[in-house]
């Protein structure tokens, strides 16, 4: 695979004279991170199991504190977004600081809590393989550095973007605007 995860390419070709260059769709989307599909290595031989459907609302869904939303339709973090996403015609969201501010912000308001930031740990240290600090008073204070109880994506960003190594994210989000 050319994204560095060890695993073999897919054999075959995606078009004629075209070889797959990577090991399945989720390693393609979010390679170095460790997400692969259930058939990852011969995707394009073997038939996956049915895809549950991804979710239109991506990061940004209203239902995630809804546990039967969330065991139906795949969302970015999940390891079978990528396929979900191809099966139902979906642009998949890369893995982003971004993305996952807006997984963390669990109300919508477009800011952190310090509540909601540790109810997303588990999903971060499982990015930056268990290297992440706990978020003492003294850590927090350093965080929200306008000192108002919660982060904005800047505080967020700063602080994750150098732990987690991803991009930013904020192609996309331009891309909106500047359409709109």
């Amino acid at each position: 695979c050319d994204r560095g995860c060890g695993r073999p390419a897919c054999p075959g070709e995606w078009k004629p004279g075209r070889k797959y260059k990577t090991c399945c769709r989720s390693c393609a989307l979010n390679p170095g991170l460790g997400f692969h599909t259930k058939s990852c290595g011969c995707e394009g031989q073997v038939k996956e199991e049915r895809a549950r459907p991804a979710c239109k609302a991506g990061s940004r869904c209203t239902k995630k504190q809804d546990a039967a939303h969330l065991a139906e339709e795949a969302h970015p973090l999940d390891q079978d977004y990528a396929a979900a996403c191809a099966a139902s015609k979906v642009d998949p969201e890369p893995l982003s600081i971004k993305v996952i501010f807006d997984w963390a912000d669990a109300d919508g308001s477009g800011k952190l809590e310090r509540k909601e930031l540790e109810a997303s740990f588990s999903i971060l240290k499982g990015i930056c393989k268990d290297y992440l600090p706990d978020i003492t008073e003294k850590a927090w204070n350093d965080l929200d550095e306008d000192g108002n109880g919660v982060l904005n994506f800047m505080e967020f960003a700063s602080w994750a973007g150098p732990r987690l190594g991803l991009p930013l994210g904020m192609k996309r989000m331009i891309a909106r605007s500047a359409s709109a």
